[in-house]
């Protein structure tokens, strides 16, 4: 039947006073009509809206400025004063809040339904982050693909040419190499004389930063430089 109501049967009210706290009271108490459990879900309506925003619908400097603005103004939407609040729970308090008795909820079941509803929803959307986050971070935990190679009879096609020659097509080859590793989005993780090994396939929050990765490819280039200068120098001392 509604405390409202309860209270309305048992003479505690009066055509000039008013019993209760005027920010929680129903329009339908407020201009002196009938109450029923209705009036209840208005004033839960009212609590709902405080629990989520930390203010009142309906705020004045008196109890006569709080009761007109129940009876005469529309409440603040909750979304406009926290974007955090879902969208589902606005419409449950703004359902509760509506003027007239006979747009709001008819009974407590019909909101404890929808509330219901509101967090079966919420908590399937938390999993859904949960397990998105666990998917990114499985990712991030993932396994590189790692290539090796070598460039085969480097010494011979070495020996056959002029030390320039060789130094020159050393070079290129390591250029050509380079090139294709970048294209592929792979990242030098060794080079010694001939031999290479390449990573594919490393998270972005694994890979080394931009100046360090720099720092490390032009390192390899010097490497490579320096294994050919050596080769060279020693090609020329043989012939020599």
């Amino acid at each position: 039947m509604g405390l409202a109501k309860l209270v309305r049967e048992a003479g505690l009210t009066t055509t000039a006073a008013v019993v209760g706290t005027p920010a929680y009271m129903s329009p339908e108490q407020a201009s002196g009509g009938s109450a029923d459990q209705r009036t209840d879900l208005w004033s839960l309506g009212v609590v709902f809206y405080e629990l989520l925003t930390c203010h009142l619908p309906f705020s004045g400097d008196s109890g006569h400025s709080i009761l007109y603005g129940i009876i005469n103004r529309p409440p603040i939407p909750p979304r406009d004063l926290r974007a955090d609040i879902p969208e589902e729970a606005e419409r449950i308090i703004l359902k509760c809040l509506q003027k007239k008795p006979e747009k709001r909820y008819s009974s407590a079941d019909q909101v404890l339904e929808d509330l219901l509803k509101l967090k079966d929803s919420l908590e399937k959307e938390a999993s859904a982050v949960r397990k998105t986050a666990e998917a990114r971070r499985e990712t991030e935990r993932r396994l590189a693909t790692v290539l090796s190679g070598e460039i085969l009879n480097s010494s011979q096609v070495v020996k056959s040419l002029e030390p320039e020659e060789s130094a020159l097509l050393m070079n290129r080859c390591f250029d050509v190499l380079a090139s294709v590793i970048k294209k592929y989005g792979g990242r030098i993780d060794r080079m010694t004389g001939n031999s290479f090994m390449v990573a594919f396939g490393v998270p972005r929050r694994s890979r080394t930063p931009r100046r360090r990765r720099s720092t490390r490819r032009s390192t390899c280039a010097t490497a490579w430089l320096g294994s050919i200068r050596t080769n060279t120098s020693l090609f020329r001392s043989r012939s020599v």
